[in-house]
């Protein structure tokens, strides 16, 4: 194994980041291509697994350089935008990487979008390049180079005479990644994260796990994580570059979720961690034939992406005894970079509402506390965004680099975070967030719709469902099913309402003309006899 010099270190202090100052690891790396460094120590090891390919850390490396050196030879450069637009695949996470070596700035497009959502997203971000596989391309109506993962999987794996460029310099607070993510107005944003960004939350990951890079050797255990999630998500991101690191091995699911195929994978690879949303562990724990299944080397189990009910958490537990306790549960989001804080094992059992402590670089607060402590979770940490592409005047990081993040929790006297709720609207189906501003909008091109209110209800299998109420113009109508057309061509499949009530009466509003949704609900719950 090539020697491994670097440390990375668990001390703290404040220092200043842009116009802000945060709690920081003095020890640290400045750019997420350097954890290439960290991986190449791994050698001979396993790093992707998906269908019959099985990648080394070694092999990933020479796919990196080469895809480098194309980038390089397609006018790829520092600061240029490189938008990934395709699904699960090694070429994804090649691709990725690749992109930083040659300094370029990631665009992590959500491949589940409608084609007027990938026409916004290349509009706000401007990419010099788009790779997507064939599938994706159909969306790209707009002129754009494109580069086909086909082509690139042709051109990783025969020999080239193409020379990468050296990495080039940067600061640690430039772009590193350009993150969409469903805001409560709209559209899709992009979230900018930076190299300290990213590396902050690796390093948070990495101190609370006791997995610092160099304190582990070619004689430590492998770990082995299913990947069923999207790479394009945050999640995914985190998983990328922590078992770059740390030697790990990440076993991908192939095409959409399927809760049969996950229980194959954990019992043939012998998957050691596994991370999924709610929606996905829900599925997997209802299949009537799981104890046929051999899932004893699954030692980690861990959600997020919505409330947990500890209910789900001991239906983890009874289900797959070998964690032995170690269920644990997230709490984070797109725009702070990742994880804020998490819990597990033992003290999760005996706190089944928190969202445990922050991790050591982040601090929280509650803004607006109510008498019981509650009010919206305000969070500070090097992994926070810069802010959202093209929004200069947003404000969702204060002056003083606090995230508003829109949740409502508080923190108990013991410093645990207890998330109770959401002061934006933003719906999550199966860890999928959803602005209900977005699907009313798109609602509200049909000239025969009057008024419109999307809401949340209640799902034992997604968390909630995306619900739309809809009041027609005097003398006008259309079926639910032209309503569901309409989405179905604008919006991406899991933003399509799957209830609607069409309503003959003005939805409830204020006397300024704000729809009273808390209000609707009740109405809508009422109505159903689910209330």
């Amino acid at each position: 194994m090539t020697k491994h010099n670097f440390e990375w270190g668990m001390d703290v202090a404040v220092e200043a980041a842009g116009p802000f100052r945060f709690k920081m690891y003095t020890q640290r790396r400045r750019h997420v291509a350097e954890i290439l460094t960290d991986a190449a120590k791994w050698g001979s090891r396993t790093y992707l697994v998906q269908g019959d390919r099985r990648i080394s850390f070694s092999d990933h490396q020479v796919y990196v350089t080469r895809l480098a050196a194309l980038l390089h030879a397609r006018g790829i450069g520092p600061g240029d935008r490189v938008m990934l637009l395709a699904a699960n695949s090694a070429e994804w996470v090649c691709a990725f990487w690749a992109v930083l070596q040659v300094g370029g700035v990631v665009v992590s497009a959500n491949g589940w979008w409608s084609q007027p959502e990938v026409e916004h997203a290349i509009a706000l971000s401007q990419p010099a390049l788009v790779i997507a596989d064939a599938r994706q391309k159909e969306k790209l109506a707009v002129s754009v180079p494109v580069l086909l993962v086909n082509d690139i999987k042709r051109s990783i794996e025969s020999d080239s005479d193409l020379q990468a460029p050296d990495r080039p310099a940067a600061d640690e607070n430039d772009p590193a990644i350009i993150l969409f993510t469903s805001g409560a107005t709209g559209a899709p944003k992009g979230a900018v994260l930076s190299h300290r960004s990213q590396v902050a939350n690796l390093q948070n990951l990495l101190v609370s796990s006791g997995r610092l890079p160099h304190t582990l050797s070619d004689t430590s255990p492998i770990a082995k994580t299913l990947l069923a999630s999207p790479l394009f998500h945050i999640a995914g991101i985190q998983v990328v570059m922590m078992f770059a690191v740390i030697g790990g091995c990440i076993v991908m699911t192939e095409g959409r979720f399927d809760a049969q195929q996950v229980l194959v994978l954990l019992e043939r690879e012998k998957i050691t961690r596994w991370a999924g949303t709610p929606t996905m562990l829900l599925r997997v724990l209802d299949q009537p034939d799981l104890k046929r299944f051999d899932t004893s080397s699954l030692q980690f189990l861990s959600t997020g992406g919505t409330f947990i009910s500890t209910d789900l958490v001991n239906r983890m537990r009874e289900a797959f005894p070998s964690i032995k306790g170690n269920a644990a549960v997230v709490y984070g989001l797109s725009e702070a970079g990742g994880t804020l804080c998490q819990l597990g094992g033992p003290e999760y059992a005996q706190r089944p509402t928190a969202a445990g402590r922050p991790f050591p670089t982040v601090e929280l607060r509650i803004d607006h506390a109510d008498g019981e402590g509650c009010g919206e979770i305000l969070a500070r940490s090097p992994t926070n965004m810069t802010g959202y592409l093209g929004l200069p005047d947003d404000h969702t990081v204060d002056s003083d680099g606090w995230l508003h993040t829109g949740d409502l929790g508080r923190i108990d006297d013991e410093g645990y975070l207890h998330v109770t709720g959401r002061k934006k609207e933003v719906i999550i189906r199966g860890g999928e967030n959803i602005s209900a501003a977005h699907v009313e909008t798109c609602l509200l091109e049909l000239r025969e719709v009057h008024e419109v209110a999307v809401i949340g209800l209640d799902s034992p299998i997604w968390g909630e469902e995306v619900a739309a109420a809809v009041v027609f113009k005097q003398g006008v109508s259309l079926s639910t099913e032209a309503l569901e057309a309409h989405c179905r061509q604008r919006l991406a499949h899991f933003q399509v309402p799957s209830q609607w009530w069409i309503r003959t009466e003005p939805l409830p509003s204020t006397e300024s003309g704000k729809i009273r949704k808390p209000a609707l609900k009740k109405e809508w719950l009422d109505q159903s006899g689910a209330g």
